[in-house]
């Protein structure tokens, strides 16, 4: 399989408002070449959990056995005003690097231009 063909950004499921989101590391090594890439798998929050997405995402990667899941939480896409608000956390691997997030996010063609808002926990609650 070739990371240049893996969608950076893919939702599974119909539309909705607010979705769970996870980020992941998926690498490859051959030939003496180490390629990295990071990609956002998203979908209906409450049809897909954080770990099955996480289910889904390692068997699209198939048979790509390197993939991580670097964290998760809530990701709020409303195209009309071409806004994003990322927040929240996994409860199955934790807060994911948001600014990594929003930069994959802002460098997928669907997304260019949109403006991304990124909710960071309140005082006392940080992850």
């Amino acid at each position: 399989m070739d990371l240049e063909d893996v969608s950076t950004v893919k939702r599974f499921g119909a539309e909705d408002s607010t979705d769970r989101y996870i980020l992941v590391c998926v690498q490859i090594i051959s030939g003496g070449r180490n390629t990295r890439k990071y990609l956002i798998r998203h979908g209906d929050g409450r049809k897909y959990p954080h770990a099955e997405l996480f289910r889904l995402t390692r068997a699209e990667l198939h048979p790509i056995n390197d993939v991580t899941c670097l964290g998760g939480g809530f990701l709020k896409i409303t195209p009309k005003i071409r806004f994003i608000t990322i927040n929240g956390e996994s409860h199955d691997f934790g807060p994911a690097p948001r600014d990594l997030v929003a930069g994959t996010i802002a460098a997928h063609p669907d997304y260019q231009g949109f403006e991304i808002n990124i909710e960071h926990a309140p005082e006392g609650k940080q992850p």
